[in-house]
């Protein structure tokens, strides 16, 4: 049962009592106003509704809107009950304060400057019609400020007839252009942004422009590579060096640095104590390269922004049409929309979209789920593709024998892994155990990981029983949940437990060139046989089964079917119902910012 803050009243007690408000928005709220001289019950509903909209994902709050996005939100299926009756309450019966005149209430209020006053004069700020918490208001100025000192540097001097010389032998193939206007663009501005799909070759470009970049330069390059993750700053650097391996004849790269988190990029001084790189000690990279910026929130491309030299080279790669950061903003989406719609010169934009690595029914659905067309969509799925396989099925699954085709998948995938792992063949389990993913949109619940991931276990267990009750039986396939740099490891690093001669260790990392540790060594880890979509990001699986979840569930969205179809190579098997699918393809991120706008 939800809890309920006996001491909210009001319209903070109202929307509270409705399930619209929770704890943290009503207490957070009360203390500011209380701290701020101004206890007025359209003040404290305004701010308790923007840590809402914060907590929700959002940078801010939009007043003229947050009405009908809350109806919306509960008519879409998202229903909010009253704990005492179990009675559904319609958001749109409940007083909310008219736009106008909540404005004007706001205006006058001690707790709001206004969008020309002196930063940290106020908890708030109104810049009509987003109202902010005042620190990310701060971080949208610090990006937009940033990114306009970068434009206005000198551009360097290129030899453009050498550029296009190295152009030609770096991208060949025809399929290429848009790599090369890629790289073009890096050569002659500081900021660029490099966006596209899954196996559209945003690494293989990098890897290329950062020869080019050096075949320019009369001194090595000081290069960074970074990613949120530390798995994804690690798959960055492996990539990259992959490539570098084959370049043309005359084109190297540097020694490169490993690839690290953008926190320890910054030199991270722990949870809430800021970072020792900033203004006053910048980061001393010649060319910095971020990966994955869809992952990364505002407060940290505020914080990367201002470490970073406007004289240096700033390459920002990620997909804007996946899954957005677990934090607040969606600051790749907003950079891209910036320049698309708004104009905006501030960073240079290549979008690549030749796909080197599936073509077919997969890249269509994929693209039909980006642009919204949830008829087309359905078509796809529903036509029968041997590579796009639709089951309707909406039952609380108690094994995974009623799932068409599903029991098969995991059986050939772990039979596979059991394999290699017994014959100790820690490369071939790591494969193997890429051949297949159950993904799953929640964690808990009926069609969550913990439910699909046991039953999973319980079939494979069916047919490959456990040699022994030791708590890492050989085959076993695993998880990391924490970041250990110590051993090289990071959150959701995936491993297998092999058998190495009289010894049993966990095959992880790099499946070309696996570490083979014990098992003890992993504090904390857990049994993979499923997955979040948000967890495997960054990731790539012969064969995906997503388990949607059903019609009213808050995780439905556009983003999330993109980034699940994406992961797969040869084969995406959707379990669900249609209604929800449609409703996912219809419903994309809804992330209040004002980075797009303003510039």
């Amino acid at each position: 049962m939800t809890e309920l803050a006996i001491s909210a009243r009001g319209l903070l007690g109202e929307f509270h009592q409705a399930g619209v408000l929770d704890l943290a928005d009503v207490h957070g709220a009360s203390t500011i106003g209380r701290l701020g001289g101004d206890t007025a019950e359209p003040t404290l509903l305004a701010v308790a509704l923007c840590i809402r909209a914060v907590r929700n994902g959002s940078v801010c709050l939009d007043i003229t809107s947050v009405r009908a996005a809350v109806t919306t939100e509960v008519r879409g299926g998202r229903a909010i009950r009253d704990e005492s009756s179990s009675a559904e309450i319609d958001p749109d019966e409940l007083p909310w304060p008219e736009a106008d005149e909540w404005r004007t209430r706001l205006h006058a209020s001690p707790l709001l400057a206004g969008k020309d006053a002196p930063l940290n004069s106020q908890p708030l700020r109104l810049v009509w019609p987003l109202l902010y918490l005042e620190r990310y208001w701060i971080d949208e100025t610090i990006v937009r400020e940033e990114l306009e000192s970068r434009r206005m540097r000198t551009p360097q001097v290129v030899d453009i007839s050498q550029l296009d010389g190295l152009l030609d032998q770096l991208f060949a193939d025809p399929r290429a252009a848009r790599q090369r206007d890629a790289a073009r663009a890096v050569a002659l501005h500081n900021t660029v942004i490099i966006s596209g799909g899954p196996g559209t070759g945003k690494t293989t470009t990098v890897a290329k422009v950062l020869a080019c970049l050096q075949s320019l330069s009369p001194d090595p390059l000081r290069i960074a590579l970074a990613a949120p993750s530390g798995k994804a700053a690690n798959r960055l650097q492996q990539s990259v060096q992959q490539v570098s391996r084959e370049l043309p004849d005359g084109v190297a790269l540097p020694h490169l640095p490993s690839g690290v988190t953008v926190h320890r990029l910054l030199g991270s001084k722990g949870p809430g104590r800021g970072f020792s790189r900033g203004k006053d000690d910048p980061l001393p990279h010649d060319v910095v390269v971020v990966d994955e910026v869809s992952m990364l929130a505002l407060p940290m491309m505020a914080r990367l922004l201002a470490a970073t030299e406007p004289r240096s080279t700033l390459i920002l790669i990620g997909d804007p049409h996946q899954l957005t950061s677990v934090d607040a903003g969606s600051v790749l989406a907003d950079l891209v929309t910036a320049i698309e719609e708004h104009g905006s010169r501030r960073a240079e934009l290549v979008e690549l979209t030749h796909n080197w690595r599936f073509e077919g029914a997969i890249d269509q659905l994929a693209q039909a789920v980006r642009r919204g067309d949830a008829s087309e969509a359905l078509q796809i799925l529903t036509a029968g593709h041997p590579d796009v396989q639709f089951t309707h099925d909406t039952r609380q699954h108690t094994s995974l024998s009623g799932v068409a085709g599903l029991a098969e998948r995991v059986a050939d995938s772990a039979l596979a892994v059991q394999r290699a792992a017994e014959a100790g063949d820690g490369t071939a389990a790591l494969q193997h155990l890429d051949r297949h993913r159950v993904l799953c949109a929640h964690r808990g619940g009926p069609w969550g990981v913990t439910h699909w991931g046991r039953l999973v276990q319980e079939h494979i267990d069916s047919i490959v029983p456990p040699t022994d009750r030791s708590p890492y039986p050989v085959g076993r396939p695993l998880l990391l949940t924490r970041n250990m740099a110590e051993l090289g490891l990071f959150n959701g690093d995936t491993g297998v437990v092999v058998r190495h001669g009289d010894l049993i260790r966990v095959a992880m990392g790099d499946p070309e060139d696996p570490r083979l540790l014990s098992p003890y060594l992993l504090d904390q880890v857990q049994h993979l046989y499923a997955m979040t979509v948000h967890k495997s990001q960054g990731s790539q699986f012969d064969d995906v089964t997503l388990v949607l979840p059903p019609i009213d569930s808050p995780l439905l969205s556009r983003e999330l079917l993109y980034t699940a179809i994406t992961r797969a190579r040869s084969g995406v098997h959707l379990i669900g119902d249609p209604e929800a699918f449609v409703k996912a393809v219809n419903t994309p991120a809804d992330r209040t910012s004002g980075v797009a706008r303003g510039w």
